[in-house]
């Protein structure tokens, strides 16, 4: 059985409305089909999440008097499993105690939580060295708690240093994320003291691991869960990206996305390295939490995916790789995003809300959308991620634009009074070369070469100023 969904009332941020996350359950050979991607603001509710899971997952939590719920009523936490069972974690009045059903769904015990900035220590004994009884003590050895030190994380890596098959992939894992890593290994420098982590430099030198920089030790935190990987664990991982260089952070996100298809894992971040358009499509989640001014939290996600497959065959475009880039899948992060028609559009608005010092409150998605006929599709996404969105069509994409206003009466979407952004020629062919002609096809606010037009800035800035109001007003 699979963890299947957290449902948070009453909790710190949460409410009673959009309080249900559901989890991506592996398929098996599908890649990222088992990971479950939380994005969102700062305290938009990512770390309650993680908290709430925390509660459940071991026996020592508590709900705090007066501290951990919103408005009047208790907390109320309910965990489900794929087969339809469900556990409910709740706190009676005048309590600090947290009250469990007395069934247990069969994933508890299973999670393996790694928190943002933990440290761990990297000496101990060896009779330490057992990881069932680690998994059995995570909640003695600050693995629920952020500002303690993990005293069992040391022994567990060394036992997988010995064992030949976890001691491969571990060193494997690591030298894909850094490729200038070399080795670790567990040492006792003399009899009857404690044994320490070393890691073993190019040049032959050893080190203490507690050395290496902050980005290295989540990784070995993280690494370490997935080769000691046990059926039906679930890893949970707040912010995987941190202190990571952009490319080992491709790197690391390429590696779960690996192991999400027999595991379940999910992740809290705030980095674009870690969507991947390929596995939502295999069946990933992609969670957005947002605060309603700043009161309450609400769970959005991305649901029947073939509403998306039209945005996806861009994938396949190999004329056009930045479409879905790491530079467009910071829509997943936008707070206020604004789809235009092509690239031309979105560089030249940029470029004129530049030149005149125009302060505006959002973002033009990407490069465009492709075209005006892909408009509607980011309108669908953005409106199941519960994003604020406007839309910007040329003067002649009547009909798109008539078919956008209908069916997204909550965002604006407005166009252009010109045909096109840009004045268009038609062409021909001249000495093996194609060149505009004298004969305008089509009349832009800007002319061919990029420049405004004095009779169009009014308007233009008009325009600029209605979609700031409108996600002022959001």
């Amino acid at each position: 059985m699979s963890f299947k969904s957290i449902q948070i009332e009453h909790f710190k941020g949460f409410g009673t409305e959009n309080n249900t996350i559901e989890f991506a359950i592996p398929k098996g050979q599908r890649y990222g089909s088992g990971l479950t991607i939380i994005v969102g603001p700062n305290n938009s509710g990512k770390s309650t999440v993680i908290e709430a899971i925390q509660k459940y997952a071991f026996e020592s939590s508590t709900f705090l008097m007066n501290e951990e719920y919103t408005g009047s009523d208790f907390p109320i936490i309910t965990f489900a499993d794929d087969v339809g069972n469900t556990a409910i974690l709740t706190k009676e009045m005048q309590t600090s105690s947290a009250n469990r059903d007395v069934e247990n769904l069969s994933f508890r015990g299973k999670f393996k939580i790694i928190l943002v900035h933990q440290h761990w220590e990297d000496t101990f004994q060896e009779h330490s060295e057992n990881y069932v009884n680690y998994k059995n003590t995570l909640h003695l050895y600050g693995t629920t708690n952020k500002f303690d030190a993990d005293k069992m994380l040391g022994p567990l890596i060394a036992a997988s240093l010995r064992n030949a098959e976890q001691r491969e992939r571990l060193n494997s894992f690591l030298k894909r994320i850094f490729p200038n890593y070399n080795l670790i290994y567990a040492n006792q420098e003399r009899e009857n003291v404690p044994f320490r982590l070393y890691y073993k430099t190019g040049d032959g030198g050893q080190h203490p691991v507690s050395r290496v920089g902050m980005g290295m030790f989540k990784v070995f935190k993280t690494l370490i869960h997935l080769v000691n990987h046990d059926h039906g664990d679930i890893l949970v991982i707040d912010e995987p990206e941190t202190s990571l260089h952009p490319q080992s952070q491709k790197v690391f996100a390429e590696i779960l996305f690996e192991q999400s298809q027999d595991q379940q894992i999910i992740i809290c971040t705030h980095s674009p390295y870690f969507i991947n358009w390929e596995v939502i499509k295999n069946g990933a989640q992609i969670v957005r939490l947002t605060k309603h001014q700043d009161k309450y939290c609400y769970a959005y996600a991305l649901d029947n995916f073939s509403k998306y497959e039209s945005l996806l065959k861009a994938l396949n475009d190999y004329r056009k790789p930045f479409l879905l880039d790491t530079v467009a899948k910071e829509a997943f992060f936008a707070i206020n995003i604004l789809f235009v028609e092509g690239q031309e559009d979105q560089s030249l608005l940029n470029k004129f809300i530049i030149d005149q010092e125009i302060a505006v409150n959002f973002e033009i998605f990407g490069y465009g959308s492709n075209g005006a006929q892909n408009i509607y599709g980011f309108l669908t996404f953005a409106k199941d991620l519960g994003l604020n969105a406007a839309a910007l069509f040329d003067g002649d994409q009547q009909a798109e634009f008539e078919r956008c206003e209908r069916d997204f009466p909550d965002f604006l979407i407005d166009k252009l009074e010109t045909d096109d952004i840009r004045d268009k020629y038609k062409q021909e062919i001249r000495n093996q070369r194609c060149v505009d002609t004298d004969e305008l096809l089509k009349e832009g606010l800007f002319n061919k070469n990029g420049e405004v037009k004095t009779n169009k800035e009014a308007h233009l800035k008009d325009l600029l100023n209605k979609i700031n109001q409108y996600f002022n007003n959001k």
